[in-house]
């Protein structure tokens, strides 16, 4: 695990005569500390919540490179990628750190994923959406979709279509393809009826042919001797 910069980094700025902005930034040196006390226990949704608020407050780039060391702890890379990326644009960051910063920025990247979405119409927008979260579709073929490794669940939504999902894990750096498959949802309207009713009808006409029948034999069986249906043997 890379280590966490010393809390003394998320200290306002500001000048320590001007009370409002010290009381200002005693929120942001509070979440510092806690955030790297959470580190310390290995606690690191807590932390990188933490060390967000303290960036928030205080805008350190030390709470920013230490929220994406928490991130990259949950597995998140994506987004550690990107806060990263976020203390080598700020300008107040030395040089070793700066280092540090874009070789760990480089390890993310190289452990993010991606999904080919393959087979989706190419003119047409697909309602894409990876772990619940909806995702664009920019309509480039095959779509491709990066992702943290692990396991995700992916479904893509097509209007007057039989929705498509696929539950699978990807390897850190890994590439999956996915042939998305979407049928066209069988056709409930006036005609389905119509074949319901024909099929309905041929059964009332087999059930009451099947009563005639019957009514028949039975009253075969009643017929008297005396009538002319009855043949004797002479």
């Amino acid at each position: 695990m890379t280590a966490l910069f010393a809390p003394a980094a998320a200290d306002a700025q500001e000048a320590p005569e001007q009370a409002t902005e010290e009381a200002d930034a005693d929120p942001a040196r509070e979440a510092f500390l806690e955030g790297e006390r959470a580190a310390r226990q290995q606690r690191w949704a807590d932390s990188a919540r933490l060390f967000d608020r303290a960036h928030t407050l205080s805008g350190a780039p030390a709470a920013l490179f230490n929220r994406a060391i928490a991130l990259r702890n949950l597995g998140r890379e994506r987004e550690a990628r990107e806060a990263f990326e976020r203390v080598l644009a700020a300008e107040d960051v030395d040089d070793a750190t700066r280092e540090e910063a874009r070789r760990l920025r480089d390890e993310a990247d190289a452990r993010v994923a991606a999904l080919l979405l393959l087979n989706l119409e190419p003119t047409e927008r697909h309602e894409v959406s990876v772990d619940g979260v909806d995702r664009h579709d920019d309509v480039s073929r095959p779509l491709r979709l990066e992702v943290d490794p692990g396991e995700h669940v992916v479904e893509v939504r097509r209007e007057a279509h039989v929705p498509y999902r696929w539950r699978g894990q990807v390897e850190p750096g890994g590439e999956r393809s996915l042939a998305v498959t979407l049928d066209p949802v069988p056709e409930r309207g006036p005609r389905g009826w119509v074949i319901a009713l024909v099929a309905v009808g041929a059964a009332v006409a087999a059930v009451a042919v099947g009563v005639g029948v019957r009514q028949a034999r039975d009253e075969g069986t009643q017929i008297a001797p005396e009538t002319e249906r009855v043949l004797r043997i002479e």
